[in-house]
């Protein structure tokens, strides 16, 4: 997973970061 400074990079990326570590953390609580 890459976690970055999303200060520089527009909303939609920035959106798309929050979907993937949401999705992640999903999945391992599912998991766990």
């Amino acid at each position: 997973m890459i976690i970055t400074n999303t200060e520089t990079i527009p909303g939609k990326e920035i959106r798309q970061c929050l979907g993937v570590v949401s999705g992640s953390t999903v999945r391992a609580k599912h998991f766990g």
